[in-house]
């Protein structure tokens, strides 16, 4: 759940007045005290005070190197194949952007009354730098979906690497996506230093020492992906951080008009708005390709609505790899070509992932969850949360039923078996009816306690857990040893000052058994959630995440619980031995299984179980693919979702967005999916 604005606002007042926890003083700082207009008590501290600490300078020029030489290159090579993969590397598509200043609020007022400064600039991509230095390192890029922003950005960063390679005073550029951006962190530089970690994984203490000297830049894409109160807020945000870091060089890129509905301006010095491809443009591209796309070079000379779609370079893009060696009449003209060449790269794709139709969920299930990414302003699809995100309405009572249900099965049935095989074969004993009644009894008690733990996670935000097992198993081994003490204490203070041996025994069968579980409660609640923000490292990481975590707290849970019992038991056996099924190495295995299996739906295991029965659910309905991770990664093979980590992301948000938009002509759906967008929506 989103912070709240005011605790915002109270740690910035915290921040600007000096509450919150300062920086060690560096070499040159200044204490100004007293009367100072009258030139006393001014301190200049020694050159020799410490400076704040972080890594070594050398430590920090390691890593600058490996950043420069390996880790950015190749994520910006892999960013390239992964959007344009069926494009050639040899082909550039001609960039020219319009350079201003009245798109920004420009820090200084007086700037726009300047003569010169509204005068319009042409940049094309030789000289996209120059902009970004003529805005001292603070630039606006706007333009059309598919106009190109995220190549230029591109382009950008892959020249500032260049001169960071260079030159060591130059920034290390650093691209991020403002559509993961929630709102949650401090301030916009703490979101940014938790987003390079994950991207980039570069820690905290470079970031700070590369920000302190200048040595480190920020580009921003995807503004306009986020909804318009959250744009807005961004804004703020970004306009925060820029005031607190002037030195610091930053890029945001968004679409013309979504910027233009955040009704406030970013405190920037220049913008660069891109111009579409001239027509010459598009017509000099498509003939540079060769005879492979005469077809589509003669479509293109002879339909001007066609060369106008073209000017976009997403739909050249798209064009080019979809109707290579075609003849012109099978390239759409007209009005249609839009919907035309979409629907035909949404057909290559399935041909080359080798689904059927109803498999690619170019008419099930694509429609439904571009259409519910659209509502939620989002251009990730998580695989792992998006069935409990994306649930409709209508079906949630359907869900919560069978998610009870399992969870009751799941806690009930190898209880009794276990519980039941045990007492049927241990050997004859008047203790045997007991245990025959405690094998329905108990399962019977732990069970309600599992639906609560059901009930109680049913549709909070879907997280991956994490089990810290040596910090569990030191922490049980304290508290054994601590109850081992205490009660051998009591022993032995009993033993010799109560004359009757009865109040010894009474009492120990009463409470050393009880004070021997309570270390196994500590394991109980074991594992702790990873965050909402902490992404699988692939599609299903989060699944399995649950699974070994359910295991892993089960399986302690019962050793636990087992060494326990197996002590108490074994101390006490004289006086137990005849209410005992089995010898007391034996015995306390009759106990273990509904705790355990309690501590696995704990731990993860009423998660694992509504994220599964989710994903039935809605494939029953046809809203995902029955083989439903399967499927995932045949369309992701198919290039028609981008990987990222643990999520998908659809090539481009104008295909996201025309699949939303097919989805109002799919009926076979019903009113399930309408139901489930509008509690999307909400």
């Amino acid at each position: 759940m989103r912070k709240g604005k005011a605790g915002r606002v109270l740690r910035r007042a915290f921040r600007f007045h000096g509450l919150r926890k300062r920086s060690s003083l560096t070499a040159g700082d200044v204490s100004i005290s007293g009367k100072f207009a009258a030139g006393r008590d001014i301190n200049i501290r020694s050159l020799s005070v410490k400076s704040q600490e972080g890594p070594s300078p050398g430590k920090l020029s390691k890593v600058r190197r490996k950043l420069l030489r390996k880790t950015l290159p190749a994520w910006l090579e892999e960013d390239r194949r992964l959007f344009l993969p069926e494009t050639p590397f040899s082909l550039q598509f001609p960039v020219i952007a319009t350079y201003g200043i009245d798109r920004v609020s420009h820090p200084r007022a007086s700037a726009l009354s300047i003569v010169g400064n509204r005068d319009v600039e042409l940049f094309d991509e030789n000289s996209i730098l120059v902009a970004h230095k003529r805005a001292f390192g603070h630039l606006l890029v706007l333009g059309e979906a598919g106009s190109g922003k995220t190549h230029l950005i591109h382009q950008v960063m892959n020249q500032m690497l260049a001169e960071a390679s260079s030159d060591t005073d130059e920034p290390i550029p650093f691209y991020l996506s403002l559509s993961r951006w929630d709102g949650d962190s401090d301030s916009m530089w703490d979101w940014c230093v938790s987003e390079i970690a994950a991207t980039y994984s570069v820690g905290r203490s470079f970031l700070e020492g590369w920000r302190e000297r200048g040595g480190m830049a920020l580009l921003l894409d995807g503004l306009d992906d986020l909804r318009l109160k959250d744009r807005r807020q961004c804004v703020s945000e970004i306009n925060s951080m820029l005031s607190d870091w002037v030195g610091m060089p930053v890029i945001v890129a968004c679409r013309t008009r979504e910027y233009g509905e955040i009704g406030k301006r970013l405190r920037l010095r220049g913008s660069l708005e891109i111009d579409p491809i001239s027509s010459k443009g598009v017509l000099d591209i498509i003939q540079a390709l060769g005879s492979g796309h005469a077809g589509l070079m003669k479509a293109v000379v002879v339909d001007r609505s066609l060369r106008s779609l073209l000017q976009s370079p997403l739909f050249l893009a798209l064009a080019i790899s979809t109707y290579e060696g075609s003849d012109h009449e099978e390239v759409p003209k007209g009005k249609n070509a839009r919907e035309s060449l979409i629907e035909r790269y949404l057909e290559i794709s399935r041909s080359r992932s080798g689904l059927s139709r109803s498999d690619f969920g170019r008419d099930t299930w694509l429609p439904y969850i571009a259409a519910s990414m659209r509502s939620r302003r989002e251009i990730d699809f998580q695989p792992d949360r998006a069935p409990v995100l994306f649930l409709p309405q209508s079906l949630k009572r359907t869900v919560e039923k069978k998610v009870k249900r399992r969870v009751l099965m799941a806690e009930i049935i190898p209880s009794v078996l276990i519980r039941a095989s045990v007492t049927a074969l241990a050997p004859d004993s008047q203790a045997q009816i007991v245990y025959a009644i405690l094998t329905v009894v108990f399962p019977a008690a732990t069970s309600w306690i599992a639906i609560r733990f059901a009930v109680s996670d049913l549709w909070v935000t879907p997280t991956a857990r994490v089990t810290p097992v040596r910090k569990l198993a030191f922490g049980y081994i304290y508290r054994l040893t601590l109850v081992l003490v205490v009660e051998g204490a009591i022993a032995t203070l009993l033993s010799n000052f109560v004359p009757s041996w009865k109040i010894v025994i009474s009492l120990a069968v009463l409470v050393f058994p009880c004070g021997a579980i309570w270390p196994t409660i500590f394991l109980m609640r074991g594992s702790q959630p990873s965050g909402v923000d902490h992404y699988p490292s692939r599609p299903g990481g989060e699944l399995r995440s649950l699974a070994g975590t359910v295991g892993a707290v089960a399986a302690m849970v019962g050793i636990g619980l087992y060494v326990g019992l197996t002590i108490s038991f074994k101390s006490l056996s004289p006086a137990l031995l005849p209410g005992m099924l089995l010898d007391p190495l034996l015995n306390a295995i009759f106990f273990l299984p509904p705790l355990m299996v309690l501590a696995g739906l704990r731990n993860g295991g009423s998660d694992l179980i509504r994220r599964v029965t989710c994903i039935q659910v809605m494939a029953d309905y046809g809203i995902l693919p029955e083989r439903y991770f399967r499927s995932l990664e045949l369309v992701r093979k198919s290039s028609l979702f981008v990987p990222r980590g643990g999520s998908l992301e659809f090539r481009h948000s104008l295909i996201r967005d025309y699949l939303a938009e097919f989805h109002r002509k799919t009926p076979s759906l019903g009113d399930h999916v309408a139901l489930g967008l509008q509690s999307v929506a909400k």
